[in-house]
């Protein structure tokens, strides 16, 4: 529908029902088929507030509706022309549709965030690989190479041994590792 509003309540109203289908088959179909195309529709538009919206919407969605989303990861990939808000929402997004399947493609882009002049962006990235690191076993092991990369490659500031300074994507690298190693 070329009306979000519309689009989005009709989601809301369908997911609500889902749970008086009793035929599993027409409700893995609805889940996997109907529902995912209009978020990604208004996902796709080019204003950012009804982006921002509709972000809110799908993280809602996928608090009951974990593997919605699975196979449309790459929409969550942030823009380069994303305000940051639409960026944190899309973080939380990818750390909560992180599967075995998809993990692998999540980590490459939030590898590449590590790089961004955004301060609050990078340190919510760096959270990001912890975050999918702890929720899925499978991923630790990798999650831990990009976050000790970004230890290696951003040292740090002025001064020698005891007195040096150390650089924020190094800390939260350091200090997200530091959780990591506390659940295993």
């Amino acid at each position: 529908h070329a009306n979000s509003a519309v689009a989005l309540s009709a989601v809301k109203v369908i997911i609500k029902y889902l749970d008086v289908v009793e035929n599993n088959s027409m409700r893995t179909y609805v889940l996997r088929e109907k529902i995912p195309n209009p978020l990604i529709t208004i996902l796709s538009g080019d204003k950012p507030e009804l982006q921002y919206i509709a972000l809110r919407n799908i993280n809602l969605i996928l608090q009951k509706e974990r593997h919605l989303l699975d196979k449309h990861v790459r929409h969550f990939f942030v823009k380069y022309n994303d305000p940051l808000y639409v960026k944190l929402e899309k973080l939380e997004i990818m750390a909560r549709i992180a599967n075995n399947e998809n993990y692998e493609k999540i980590l490459m882009e939030l590898r590449a965030y590590g790089n961004e002049v955004d301060e609050t962006f990078v340190r919510k990235s760096i959270a990001t690989i912890g975050r999918v690191a702890v929720k899925l076993d499978g991923a630790a092991r990798k999650c831990m190479r990009v976050l000790l990369d970004f230890v290696k490659a951003n040292p740090g500031g002025e001064g020698d041994g005891k007195d040096r300074i150390v650089g924020y994507v190094a800390q939260n690298s350091v200090s997200v590792m530091a959780d990591i190693l506390r659940k295993y």
